[in-house]
């Protein structure tokens, strides 16, 4: 069948793009079936191509007509991704007579290689690549099992992140702290990452604003025959954009300008090049963010992707306005309104977006100019405090209606009209106060920092002490700088410290400080309510979680693989549990060791996540277990000097047990021990789900056992085959039914216990002779099946259950094996069919001899 197709192969073409130019940065060949064919897609092509056993021989076949396509198809120079499996050893990457350059070539292996069982030989392998001049990409990080491994094994230079992690990103906190941390390692490492997968503007937005540089998916290009061109996006615009840019060009005297949906500028107007400084010329074709104009709050702060309002209009389809700060080139910054209106082409897509500059209104130009150059007047510097009063209060009034804590306390402190500020709320059982917001003029980052309470050296730390303002003077750039630290007072109690400073003291008199201070009363009930509010949530938060766990905790109902270790949950099944952790319980990562049995002491990493990755700390965990295990409360914190620890994070550990009988155990590093109160009723629930989870696994064990030789029974087998066959991916498998012959004689001459003790050492045999994915069963007295999963009936299967027949301990007892095989789906789509003709089968073969293999309908041979 394989041979028939050759002539109808083809390549399809995806393009790879730099997310930050637009520009085409590379395109992958991706082997196709004849269009309209049930083996067109590459899937069912290497299956068919397993199945004929010449899969290596059709693995040559599709990289060297990728080159060659290559060498007609793609522009030079380009960058080619060709995909190798690296279990074919020795095999070419590319034909010897290719015109196209090694250099200019990356070589993909897929992260669930079966190789990286073997990492000398792939190390080997690639070794053998990289000498012959191409780079190595790992592909689908994500995908697999190997992970970091992966990456310390290849060492590559291109890491693809698997579509699993890119779908959903712009919804999920989850996905996007991962694509986060994984940009930055590989940053530090000089890696390149491509995020596979988008498929909507929403996770372009994403992957850019975590930092991805390269992208791949159907919304940039899907595969085609035609390798793609053009720029990103430049198909989607059309009339809308051009009509919007001529009509910017009309807007006598308006500075504004014009972005597509990459946020490129397509038009600069004269006006917004008199306003900010720079050129049509240098910004026309380049991404916003890139250019110079630098989206900006009141207080110099940089907007992130999200916040930004040329972003927000693009996504939400209305106009958006905002506050932004323009810096020209001799260091001074003009403070103007902009309005950002999305274009909406005809069939209702936003496609782009038009930003238009204008002069700021008169409250917000008292709170971001008039304040902060200290005008002169009764207030000595205040002038217009009411203004920035008013101002203060709409935040306040978010604040109060239940706006996000964090982001309206940065927009409080922004709205200060002084050098820098800061909000800090206390933390007592700590020793310390940390700042929940602040802000620095001239300088885009906000430093969130801690100082301890006692002794109370700092200024934050005496406003708190003596419940009063306090107020220092130091030298600075324009004379005596000042700063206050005003306590925010609720119920008798410190609420919060609130610091203002500026490098002037004209600027900071004590008519500004009793301003703001009249504030300082409502400014702690906020807090204190926001405070309580926070922990209310939190609690519904863990409550609605336990929720969601509840039928899986309470109602598991675990499907066993043959190499489970029945005392154990399964990995996935506790991601569950841990998918929630972060936000409940600020939790940065943790591990679970399982005891493998009542009668073992020793404990086996099970689930690490977050900072419990490395291998070193694997076997830190397994040895303070043995160690300390006994001393150590049944939960509790861990001293910041034992072996585990990583990083300064603190650590709590918990011990789940099984009456008293401990049976796992929980390590977590956390962001803050404040939160021990959310960690614990975590912690309680997550015990009952695993002791539960336990129990079950052990019924459901001895279930689906067959006493006397632990082989599945008939029951288990029957509905292992039938999820099996009703399946959705198209797999095979051999049903192979076994009769032990002359049983019955061994059971009289050498006794029951003889053929009990034979049957046991053939099940036995079986399990071990058989890969772990195959099952072993027994139906009936001396009736077995053997169920080889991907193995198609052929010689090399008829060779495989012959010689589990023929070394089997059987032979000792003077008896041997007959077996009949069916293949899976093919000859079979039930359990009953599959029995029925496997023992027609199996009679043929004892009629011609015993101790004989029949499938696939031949004539019964030795």
């Amino acid at each position: 069948m394989l041979d028939e197709l050759t002539g109808d192969l083809w390549i399809a073409w995806q393009p790879i793009y730099n997310l930050r130019t637009g520009s085409i940065w590379g395109h992958e060949a991706l082997i196709r079936g004849p269009v309209g064919h049930p083996f067109e897609t590459p899937q069912a092509l290497f299956e068919l191509a397993r199945r004929e056993a010449v899969d290596e021989q059709f693995e040559e076949r599709c990289r060297f007509l990728a080159f060659r396509s290559a060498a007609r198809d793609l522009a030079r120079p380009g960058t080619l991704f060709v995909n190798a499996n690296p279990r074919f050893v020795g095999l070419p990457i590319a034909p010897p007579d290719q015109p196209w350059s090694a250099e200019h070539t990356v070589v993909e292996i897929s992260e669930s290689s079966p190789l990286f069982d073997d990492p000398e030989a792939l190390q080997a392998q690639v070794a053998a690549w990289r000498a012959q001049g191409f780079r190595i990409a790992l592909d689908d990080f994500g995908s697999g099992f190997a992970g970091e491994a992966a990456i310390l094994a290849l060492h590559p230079d291109v890491v693809k992140i698997d579509q699993r992690f890119i779908h959903g990103i712009d919804k999920d906190a989850w996905r996007q702290e991962i694509v986060s941390v994984l940009v930055h390692m590989c940053s530090d490492l000089g890696v390149a990452v491509v995020a596979e997968g988008i498929e909507t503007p929403s996770e372009l937005d994403e992957v850019v604003m975590r930092g991805v540089v390269l992208g791949q998916g159907f919304l940039l290009g899907p595969p085609a025959r035609e390798p793609k061109a053009e720029p990103m996006f430049r198909d989607l615009p059309g009339r809308a954009l051009e009509e919007a840019a001529q009509d910017a060009a009309g807007g006598a005297g308006l500075p504004r300008y014009v972005v597509d949906r990459a946020r490129r500028i397509l038009y600069w107007s004269p006006e917004a090049e008199a306003l900010t400084g720079h050129s049509a010329i240098s910004l026309t074709g380049t991404t916003c963010w890139l250019s110079g104009l630098d989206h900006r709050d009141a207080d110099g702060t940089r907007l992130c992707f999200r916040a930004c309002p040329l972003v927000t209009a693009m996504r939400t389809g209305e106009t958006q306005r905002g506050v932004v700060s323009l810096r020209r080139e001799a260091g001074e910054r003009e403070w103007v309104e902009i309005s950002a209106q999305p274009i909406v082409s005809k069939q209702g897509e936003v496609v782009g977006a038009v930003e238009t500059f204008g002069p700021l209104p008169a409250q917000q130009e008292t709170a971001a100019q008039a304040l902060a150059v200290g005008e002169a007047g009764e207030t000595g510097g205040l002038g217009h405090h009411l203004f920035w009063r008013k101002e203060v209060a709409r935040w306040l009034a978010r604040w109060q209606g239940g706006e996000d804590f964090t982001q309206t306390s940065r927009r409080f402190v922004n709205s200060l009209p002084f050098h820098s500020a800061a909000l800090w709320q206390p933390q007592p059982a700590a020793n310390r106060c940390v700042a929940l917001a602040g802000k620095q003029e001239g300088d885009a980052r906000v430093a969130f920092s801690s100082v301890p309470l006692q002794p109370p050296t700092s200024i934050v730390a005496q406003a708190y002490d003596r419940r009063s303002v306090v107020r220092v003077e130091s030298g600075g750039r324009h004379g005596t700088g000042v700063r206050v630290a005003i306590p925010l007072m609720h119920a008798g109690i410190v609420q919060g410290v609130l610091t203002i400073a500026d490098e002037s003291a004209q600027r900071l008199p004590d008519a500004a400080v009793a301003a703001i201070g009249e504030l300082a009363p409502l400014l702690g009930t906020l807090i204190s309510n926001q405070e309580l509010l926070g922990s209310l949530q939190r609690k519904e938060e863990i409550f609605r979680w336990m929720l969601r766990n509840a039928q899986i905790a309470l109602d598991y109902q675990p499907t066993l693989e043959p190499d489970d270790d029945f005392s154990s949950p399964s990995i996935a099944a506790f991601h569950d549990f841990r998918r929630g952790w972060d936000r409940i319980a600020g939790v940065r990562g943790g591990a679970l060791w399982m005891r493998e049995s009542s009668g073992n002491a020793s404990f086996t990493p099970h689930d690490q996540w977050g900072i419990f990755t490395g291998r070193g700390v694997r076997a830190r965990m397994q040895q303070f277990l043995a160690e300390r295990l006994g001393e150590l409360p049944e939960s509790g914190w861990l001293a910041q000097d034992h072996p585990l620890q990583v990083g300064t994070l603190p650590n709590y550990l918990h011990v789940v047990r099984d009456q008293r009988d401990p049976v796992a155990v929980l390590l977590v590093a956390v962001a803050s021990r404040d939160r021990e109160t959310d960690l614990l009723p975590v912690f309680e629930f997550t015990s009952l789900a695993t002791v539960n989870r336990r129990r079950q696994r052990e019924l459901l064990h001895v279930a689906e056992r067959d006493p006397l030789t632990g082989a599945l029974n008939r029951r288990a087998l029957e509905e292992r085959l039938e999820a099996f066959l009703r399946g959705r991916r198209r797999r095979s498998a051999l049903f192979a039914l076994v009769d032990v012959d002359d049983l019955k004689r061994v059971n009289d001459q050498q006794g029951h216990q003889a053929a009990d003790l034979l049957l046991h050492r053939f099940a036995d045999h079986a399990r071990r002779a058989l890969r772990p994915e195959d099952e072993v069963a027994r139906i009936g007295g001396d009736e077995f099946v053997f169920v080889l999963y991907d193995a198609p009936w052929g010689e090399s299967a008829r060779q495989r259950l012959h010689a589990v027949l023929a070394q089997s301990p059987l032979a000792e007892f003077g008896t041997g094996a007959t077996c009949g095989a069916v293949e899976l789906p093919r000859e079979a789509h039930t359990f009953a069919e599959a029995y029925r003709l496997a023992d027609h089968r199996l009679y043929s073969g004892k009629e011609a001899g015993k101790g004989i293999v029949v499938g696939g309908g031949e004539a019964p041979s030795a």
